[in-house]
């Protein structure tokens, strides 16, 4: 449960009105939409109410924020002030050393970078490898809608874009400043795709089809590999502020739970 008399740093009420306004609703036909009262839809914009999260997740299953998004904000959002604080560091925030060790002894691609802005911190060498370019860009988001050569090097392009700009418009407005916010939607909007991703709306279990992988396009043997996607982050000693992106290869061979090889006891 939230701590009383604790202002939030976590803005909900910023992607409901934001998914509210993009999806075209009034608040009383949201209020509507969601069984919830059009003053307590009122109160939740203005930051004047912490909703329990019941009421917020009707609200936001009735905006079609993907679920992934939903439990990820209402999770900090019930976090006492100074681990909201800490979990949305700034980008000057330093990387953890046993962070960077785990990123080293990864074989296959893999990445820290920030939620909601999605500017890389850390990568290891076949992470630079698979995306070309990403190193100077620094930043996942900014590198598949502005930089040309995401287009051929992530085969799937489109759904692999719309993912990325899918979660910074449900994440942003609750994590960042308004000014910043601000800021990288007039930069991103110079990609001729971006506001027509930014406004489509997806239902979840649409949203999530088929995009739980990759596939990415080398542009030296012009071959395809398709990759599981991870995203998780570190707990111990503390809940991180970063995110932690990696790559697995999707093979014939690949073993489910429960299978046993010849040399397994």
């Amino acid at each position: 449960m939230s701590t009383p008399g604790v202002k939030r740093l976590v803005r909900c009420g910023e992607v409901v009105r934001e998914h509210r306004e993009n999806a075209g609703y009034t608040q009383q036909q949201l209020a509507d939409l969601s069984y919830t009262a059009v003053s307590t839809i009122q109160k939740i914009e203005l930051g004047k109410r912490e909703p329990n999260r019941q009421v917020l997740r009707r609200i936001f299953d009735a905006l079609d924020v993907f679920p992934l998004a939903q439990d990820y904000l209402m999770s900090l959002a019930d976090q006492p002030r100074e681990v909201q604080e800490r979990l949305l560091a700034d980008e000057t925030s330093e990387v953890q050393e046993q962070d960077l060790a785990l990123l080293d002894s990864l074989h296959h691609p893999a990445c820290i970078q920030r939620p909601a802005t999605f500017n890389v911190v850390a990568a290891n060498d076949e992470f630079y490898e698979m995306y070309p370019g990403i190193k100077e860009v620094g930043n996942a988001l900014y590198y598949h809608l502005l930089d040309p050569r995401a287009k051929y090097v992530v085969a799937d392009w489109e759904a692999q874009a719309q993912l990325f700009v899918s979660a910074f418009h449900c994440l942003a407005p609750a994590l960042m400043t308004r000014e910043k916010w601000d800021a990288m939607v007039r930069e991103l909007s110079t990609a001729p795709e971006f506001v027509r991703m930014y406004k489509r709306r997806m239902p979840p279990n649409q949203f999530i089809q088929d995009r739980t992988t990759v596939t990415t396009r080398n542009p030296a043997t012009n071959s395809e590999q398709v990759w599981y996607r991870n995203v998780t982050t570190m707990i111990f000693p503390y809940q991180r502020s970063t995110w932690y992106m990696s790559f697995h290869p999707v093979t014939p061979h690949t073993r489910h739970f429960g299978e046993r090889g010849q040399n397994d006891g």
